[in-house]
Order: structure tokens, then sequence, then C-alpha cells
């Protein structure tokens, strides 16, 4: 959902994740080709809609028909199903991508892409795209970014980050971002969670005018508070 000038998400808005919306007939199934989109939409606030518009179809579907057909081909909200399996969308979830993929930046493949000459010139552009449709000119504050200084928001989670939530300024991209799951907490512990507790809060004078929060207990006991400008 997108409220003021933040965007939260299940899983992560990244380079194969923005500005995709899938089809309503997407198959829950490795394809053998990438799935080609319903949409394309630059502006953030346009993709937004058409994601909650696709999530409806596929409620209504899955209401309509909830059971496999006789051939168990296929069933209502198969394309639900599809946009959570990034084999299925070939990457482009933005339900199962995450911020935290625990043990990525050792791969050859990260060490690849931070090497990268380019690399410097995806993250202003990626960064620009979510910024731009995050704007709302005439307003001070985290919604306006090019002339007024300030930066957008975006939250999300899917994969564990540790006892607290991990946050990424918005100093490079002016997109701030915060994955804020900590289902892993304290792996001894019989909840996996432990002591720790940790608390997200987009306070201020209002839905543009705000600031992000973070507070709680890690799993040590230790308490932690931390406000971002």
């Amino acid at each position: 959902s997108l409220v003021g000038n933040t965007l939260f998400v299940h899983g992560a808005v990244d380079r194969r994740t923005a500005r995709f919306v899938p089809r309503p007939d997407a198959k829950f199934r490795n394809t053998p080709s990438e799935p080609e989109p319903a949409k394309i939409c630059d502006d953030v606030r346009e993709w937004t809609e058409e994601m909650n518009r696709f999530l409806r179809v596929g409620l209504e579907d899955h209401a309509r028909r909830p059971g496999w057909d006789p051939d168990r081909a296929t069933r209502g909200g198969e394309a639900l199903m599809a946009l959570q399996n990034r084999s299925a969308m070939w990457g482009r979830s933005v339900i199962s991508n995450c911020y935290g993929d625990g043990g990525c930046i050792t791969t050859e493949y990260a060490r690849t892409d931070r090497e990268d000459p380019d690399r410097e010139r995806r993250i202003q552009v990626e960064g620009a795209r979510v910024r731009g449709g995050l704007q709302r000119s005439g307003r001070s504050g985290r919604g306006v970014v090019a002339a007024e200084g300030g930066s957008a928001q975006g939250g999300g989670g899917h994969k564990p980050t540790g006892d607290c939530p991990a946050v990424l300024g918005a100093g490079r991209t002016g997109v701030e971002v915060v994955s804020g799951d900590t289902s892993y907490s304290d792996a001894a512990a019989d909840d996996n969670r432990g002591r720790a507790v940790a608390v997200l809060e987009i306070a201020g004078e209002s839905e543009w005018d705000n600031r992000l929060e973070v507070r709680g207990t890690l799993r040590d006991g230790t308490e932690q508070e931390s406000l971002f400008p």
C-alpha cells in the first residue's frame, strides 16, 4: 500500500519488481520463458493501484473456483500463487524478493554487481523512479525530493534481518528503505524471538511530513531507539 510518501510491501521493490504488474492469467509453475507483464507503470501511485487491482481480481477468481479443475491444470487465484513464487515470476516477485537475502553479498553475482562500473548510474536511476512517484509538488518534507531535499520511504521484509529492523539510508538513492522482518531474532529461543521486540513507526505532522522511528529490545535484553531525520 502507499500512504503519503511511504510505500509498504511484503517483500521488496527492486529493479526486477518495480513497475512490473503481472498478468491475471499468470501460471503457478516454472515457465520456459519470462512472463510478459500485464502493464509496466512508471508512476508509483499507478503501480500500487494496479497491483491492488491484480490482488482483487485474483481473490475474486479464487472465490469463483477455489478448487482445481478436473485436469488439475489450474485453479482460481493461481496468479496470486504465481506472484509469491520467484521461479514462476522469473525473479519479479514483490512478495518474495527481499532486501535481507541472507548471504547474498558473498555470492559471485553480488561481487560482479559491486564491480560493475555502471552500478552507480543504475542505483541513481532506480532510486529516481521510486522517488519520483512519491513526490508531491508544493509540499515540504519527505514527499518532495528534488527541490527541497526530503526523501521517500519504503518498507519491506519477507526474510529476517536480525533482532532489529535494518535501515538503508536515503543518501545515495533518495529512498529510505527499512526491512522490518525480525521473525528470527533469537534462533535459540523456542519461538525464534526470545526477548526481542521491534517497533516501527512513521511519525510526524502528516503522511508527507514525517520520519522513521525504530525502538525495541534486542535479543540480549538491550533496549534500543533510533530516530531517523
